[in-house]
C-alpha cells in the first residue's frame, strides 16, 4: 500500500513537472518573438513606428539627384562579411508627424514586389531604384523616411522575427 502510494506521488510530481517545463519554454518562445519583431503601435487607423537602430556595417543613403515625390534610387553599403545579410526590392515609407512615425496615406492599388533575394556587389554595394508611386501616390511636402528589412543568410527559412530594419531619411520640399 506504501510503494503503491508512492509510485502515485511520483507520477503526479513528473506530470506536474512535465506541464511546468512546457509552459516555461512556450513562454520564452513567446517571449523571444515578441522582442525581436518591429514594435508597431497602432491608434485607430494609424501605425505608429519606432526609430530604428543602426546595424553594424550597414547603410543606406539616396543617390544624388534621384529623389523625387514618386521614387529614389538608394544606395545600401554593407561592410560586412560577403554573402552575411540577403536585401530585397520591398520597402515602406513612413511620414513624420508631430515628432512621431506614422504611415502616409496608402493608395488602393494592388502593388507587388519581386521577392527576389540580393547581395552587394564585391565592393559591398547594392542599388534599388525604389518607385513608391503606386503605394502612395505623390508624397506631400514633408519628412519622410524609406524603410528596408535585411535578414541573416543563416536564418533562411525566413520568418518575420529574423527581419532587421533599418532606413534612410528625406524630406520632400
Amino acid at each position: 500500500m506504501v510503494n503503491l502510494r508512492r509510485n502515485n506521488i511520483k507520477k503526479k510530481t513528473l506530470i506536474i513537472t512535465g506541464i511546468v517545463i512546457i509552459i516555461l519554454i512556450t513562454a520564452m518562445i513567446l517571449l523571444r518573438t515578441s522582442f525581436k519583431k518591429e514594435q508597431v503601435k497602432e491608434n485607430n487607423d494609424t501605425k505608429y513606428y519606432p526609430e530604428h537602430q543602426e546595424i553594424d556595417g550597414i547603410t543606406m543613403t539616396i543617390k544624388e539627384g534621384t529623389l523625387t515625390d514618386k521614387g529614389a534610387t538608394v544606395i545600401i553599403k554593407d561592410t560586412n562579411v560577403p554573402g552575411t545579410y540577403i536585401h530585397g526590392q520591398s520597402f515602406r515609407i513612413d511620414k513624420k508627424e508631430n515628432g512621431k512615425w506614422v504611415t502616409p496615406k496608402t493608395t488602393d492599388n494592388n502593388c507587388a514586389f519581386n521577392s527576389m533575394a540580393y547581395h552587394v556587389d564585391k565592393n559591398g554595394y547594392l542599388e534599388f531604384n525604389q518607385n513608391w508611386d503606386c503605394m502612395y501616390s505623390s508624397l506631400e511636402k514633408g519628412t519622410y523616411r524609406l524603410v528596408k528589412y535585411i535578414f541573416l543568410q543563416k536564418d533562411i527559412p525566413i520568418t518575420e522575427d529574423e527581419h532587421k530594419y533599418f532606413s534612410v531619411e528625406f524630406t520632400i520640399e
